[in-house]
């Protein structure tokens, strides 16, 4: 039997939910956030034009976040 999710909160989006059952689903297992601080100077050749650094007081941070999709339907 699949239960059918009703979303609330539908403002935000600029098309309507599809009426049907869903047909997409994915859980994200094993997931690992890793952040490491990185001098400003040595990633800024790496940053497209156009595009600024976020800053976390006041340095940048490089984040990896890998992680298995399972199940992906």
């Amino acid at each position: 039997m699949i239960k059918t999710l009703r979303i609330s909160h539908t403002k935000h989006r600029s098309f309507p939910i599809p009426e049907g059952p869903w047909l997409m689903k994915q859980g994200w297992n094993d997931l690992l956030c890793a952040h490491w601080p990185v001098h400003t100077e040595d990633l800024l050749p790496l940053i497209p034009r156009g595009l600024e650094l976020v800053l976390w007081e006041g340095r940048p941070w490089v984040s990896l976040i890998p992680f298995l999709l399972s199940p992906l339907r």
